[in-house]
């Protein structure tokens, strides 16, 4: 057989098949790290946003949300390390897509109770 021959048959096989896939592995991984990230901004700075509201509900000074805020950064701050070694040793996608469903649960429970 010719180079041409065989350049050939590899063209024609990689053009039969599908060009996207929508909903392929890498895609709905993909997806799931930007929710997540979306999530955690929105975390990161809600407190801020709704900093007022929260005051006149709960009937607590500026002080007692600057402490929970404080909190939520340094609880984030430590898990980075532990969160980083199961990602080392496990990888980012057993960890991940293992976690995804707690997360969830956790948001539910909080968003109805």
């Amino acid at each position: 057989m010719s180079r041409e021959c065989d350049m050939s048959d590899v063209a024609n096989n990689e053009s039969e098949r599908p060009q996207s896939m929508w909903l392929s592995r890498v895609n709905i991984m993909l997806f799931v790290m930007i929710g997540l990230a979306v999530l955690s901004q929105f975390f990161r700075s809600s407190n801020g946003v709704i900093a007022p509201e929260m005051m006149a509900e709960m009937h607590v000074d500026a002080s007692a949300i600057g402490l929970s805020s404080g909190a939520f950064f340094v609880i984030f701050a430590v898990l980075q390390v532990p969160i980083g070694v199961l990602f080392d040793r496990y990888g980012a996608r057993h960890v991940v897509s293992g976690d995804v469903p707690r997360r969830v649960e956790i948001c539910s429970a909080g968003a109805v109770g």
